[in-house]
């Protein structure tokens, strides 16, 4: 009977380990396949910030562009009102190169097809904003402001139409490509930034290179897109357009 007694108690001991065993293998199961989930959680929410951190600072080259734009038309403004202040005080006005301020000034232009080609420089005389080119270049860049692409891009193509000597020109030109970048329509935003860039004097010129670089990675042509990337650097090195450029040549090496 004793016997009998020790032999229960031992295989009850024994059932109780292998229960206790099973139990914490169970846990340990479980907790690895916490401790995956929450790596994975972990290398999720990583990609998510250097997306973010992408954008950020596509959104913060934009808003450069965007101060430079308001810079401009605050110069043009300014120099208007000068230019007719004098006017009316019976003042001649001359410009650096001699000439009575309202006449052309002149602007070296370069055509674009391709970053490495010398080219041939031609020059296009590029007249002062009047009135109504200046009304009619802010109500198309109106439109950019509240997110009308649609209405910005055909108030932008009218304007380099109908201006298409106006000082304010190239930045037309810039910001019809950026609307035809973001609807994606690839050739239209080349021809519109090509002719942006044509204008070597422009502050919008190393964007516009940059974003030729974008559009022709994104039709496959690495080569002449690092082309276009090496431009902005070498030309604009201080520009944040070069930055750009310099991690787009890292991110497609």
């Amino acid at each position: 009977m004793k016997k009998k007694l020790i032999c229960l108690a031992l295989c009850s001991v024994l059932f109780i380990n292998v229960a206790s065993a099973d139990d914490i293998q169970s846990q340990l199961d479980a907790q690895q396949r916490t401790m995956l989930t929450l790596q994975n959680s972990i290398s999720s929410l990583q990609n998510e910030i250097q997306s973010l951190n992408g954008q950020l600072e596509e959104l913060r080259h934009e808003l450069s562009t965007v101060k430079t734009d308001n810079a401009a038309l605050k110069e043009l403004m300014t120099k208007n009102e000068d230019i007719a202040e004098k006017k009316e005080s019976g003042a001649e006005v001359r410009s650096q190169n001699g000439k009575t301020d309202g006449t052309d000034a002149q602007t070296s232009a370069k055509g674009e097809n391709d970053p490495s080609d010398s080219g041939q420089k031609t020059d296009e005389k590029l007249k002062e904003v009047t009135p109504d080119a200046k009304s009619e270049y802010e109500k198309a860049y109106s439109l950019v402001e509240k997110n009308d692409l649609s209405g910005a891009a055909k108030a932008f193509a009218d304007y380099v139409v109908k201006y298409p000597d106006s000082k304010m020109t190239p930045n037309a030109w810039y910001w019809l490509g950026q609307i035809q970048y973001k609807l994606k329509d690839y050739d239209a935003a080349r021809a519109s930034f090509l002719n942006s860039a044509s204008y070597k004097d422009s502050p919008k010129r190393p964007d516009s290179l940059y974003k030729l670089g974008l559009i022709t990675l994104a039709k496959g042509d690495k080569d002449k897109a690092r082309r276009y990337f090496e431009k902005v650097i070498k030309t604009y090195p201080q520009d944040t357009s070069a930055n750009m450029a310099k991690k787009q040549l890292e991110k497609n090496k």
